[in-house]
């Protein structure tokens, strides 16, 4: 039984990591400097993770260490270019350096075929609007930095103490205003070092036909099974919260009841999701499901088994279901509980 409980959760987990690691960086926050150069930030979560600005100064070095041998400059003035340190697979050109015995930097050259975007707001100030020729991009886990410039020396002012004491401020006042969802912001920053907001989107949902997949592990019969459900919704907003989901989904039921090999069920199901909350930061999601068994595998079920289910979120990545089976008219019902957690 320990073997069978330990397959169970380790199927649950290898599928919910994929969610984990497949997050997208959606929030962007752009600085435009005094320089004229600016500096865009993408994050996972701008209200969530800190930004370490001795990052940025890494990288910018990292670049003047590629600089220092090779004709990286001369290539500058040829024309704009999107300059990145990435990973080896890209195929565009190569200057290296190891950083330690195990690892490569790259840095990659190539055209810039589209220029930066600009944004459209009462405030018509040259640096806001002002178009940079290059744009030089680097990242970790959370951030994705894109710093856009026309000259080498801009590069180097942005590593001064008061720039990067500037960045950090901003970033320092999206990290603190945790009810907010920051979809993305404008800041300039004036000759004296002081920055205001030009413009700031907030995320809002809005109707939609969504596409999710989910993982659970579930007691029930006194077995553990891991489930993997694929679902379509209509979900329908309500003051920017998405408040009604509508939904069909197919599950595959994975149990070992009664052979080593295992047995996979598969349900079709049905269901209506309500959440109750005001607040987009604290959901108060309710999900009330029917489900049948079209496909019996194994002596778990019977067969025209059906299923009631309630689910509630519990944070952003884990929800608790109660729910029961039964054989057609309430026959046999038989109480179970899942532990979920969605994939995409």
């Amino acid at each position: 039984m320990t073997n069978k409980i330990f397959l169970s959760v380790f199927f649950m987990l290898m599928f919910s990591i994929v969610n984990i690691t497949a997050e997208e960086k959606k929030d962007i926050i752009k600085i435009s400097l005094p320089n004229n150069a600016a500096i865009e930030i993408r994050s996972i979560d701008v209200n969530k993770y800190e930004l370490d600005t001795a990052f940025i100064t890494d990288y910018i070095d990292r670049f003047f260490a590629f600089s220092k041998s090779s004709n990286i400059e001369e290539m500058l003035q040829s024309g704009p270019k999107s300059i990145k340190i990435l990973n080896e697979n890209s195929k565009t050109n190569y200057y290296f350096e190891r950083s330690n015995q195990n690892s490569f930097y790259e840095l990659s050259i190539e055209e810039r075929k589209i220029p930066n975007k600009i944004i459209s707001s009462a405030d018509f100030s040259e640096n806001l609007y002002y178009l940079q020729k290059h744009q030089f991009e680097f990242e970790n886990k959370f951030f994705t930095i894109n710093i856009l410039f026309d000259d080498m020396d801009q590069l180097h002012s942005i590593k001064s103490k008061d720039m990067l004491t500037v960045i950090d401020s901003v970033m320092q006042d999206y990290l603190s205003k945790k009810s907010k969802h920051i979809e993305n912001a404008d800041f300039l920053v004036n000759d004296d070092l002081e920055y205001k907001k030009i413009n700031e989107n907030l995320k809002r949902a809005n109707d939609q036909i969504e596409l999710s997949l989910g993982s659970s592990i579930e007691s029930v019969k006194n077995t553990i099974a891991s489930s993997l459900e694929a679902t379509m919704a209509l979900s329908f907003a309500n003051k920017g919260i998405t408040k009604n989901k509508y939904f069909v989904g197919y599950e595959w039921q994975y149990d070992f009841s009664d052979s080593k090999d295992g047995n996979i069920n598969h349900f079709l199901n049905i269901g209506y999701s309500r959440d109750f909350s005001q607040d987009p930061e604290k959901s108060q999601s309710y999900t009330f499901k029917v489900g049948y068994l079209l496909n019996r595998n194994g002596g778990l079920y019977n067969d025209d088994t059906f299923s009631l289910s309630i689910t509630h979120k519990v944070g952003k990545r884990f929800n608790i279901t109660p729910k029961i089976y039964f054989d057609g008219a309430f026959k046999n019902i038989a109480p179970a509980i899942s532990v979920g957690i969605p994939i995409l």
